[in-house]
């Protein structure tokens, strides 16, 4: 069961050959369109990624917006503040 529907889980199988066929075409619109749908169900893995973001300090992402951004989320919910303390 999908833990936030409770109707149904996801075939692993059509998952995988999606990802394939994202991968062979590298088809970046859809990636990111999937990525965006997962971090709306899950903000956990969301800060996770931001957080690699700000520690890579990516050339082609405005950081300080980034960081307001991280600084947003955490006043709506600060459950991964230890992660952005230093």
């Amino acid at each position: 069961m999908c833990r936030d529907t409770g109707y149904y889980e996801p075939r692993q199988d059509v998952a995988t050959k999606v990802v394939e066929e994202m991968f062979e075409k590298q088809n970046k619109s859809l990636m990111t369109y999937y990525l965006k749908m997962a971090y709306m169900d899950d903000q956990h893995t969301y800060m996770n990624d931001l957080y690699w973001v700000l520690q890579n300090k990516f050339k082609d992402v405005d950081l300080e917006a980034v960081k307001s951004h991280v600084e947003e989320l955490l006043l709506i919910d600060d459950s991964d503040r230890e992660l952005f303390d230093n």
